[in-house]
């Protein structure tokens, strides 16, 4: 009885390996690109190097990957960023203004 199950684990085991190899092998990568008049191409090949836009398509998901360019990307990045650590700076300050709140009323209900 352990040996069928031990099989029966070990085939299925080796079914999902296979499964997940073969999904791998077959994924293909697509660009998209924008040339200088502003036409949209998608293609197995990589764009050539001067074009406006370029970016690989993501096939697993309903997301396009899209680089302008490198400055513009930097500044994007340094955008993010910033508006992260503002928002982290907000949260700070809500939170410590809870805390002072909270312990104005822990003090006043102790009096």
């Amino acid at each position: 009885m352990m040996n069928t199950s031990f099989a029966q684990s070990i085939c299925l085991l080796f079914s999902v390996a296979t499964f997940l190899c073969a999904t791998q092998v077959s994924a293909k990568e697509f660009y998209k690109w924008v040339d200088a008049k502003g036409s949209t191409h998608y293609t197995t090949t990589p764009p050539p190097k001067n074009v406006q836009r370029k970016g690989k398509v993501n096939t697993y998901s309903s997301s396009v990957s899209t680089q302008a360019s490198a400055a513009k990307n930097d500044e994007q990045v340094s955008r993010e960023v910033e508006n992260r650590e503002q928002q982290q700076a907000d949260q700070q300050r809500e939170a410590n203004e809870a805390l002072r709140q909270g312990q104005a009323v822990a003090a006043s209900a102790a009096q």
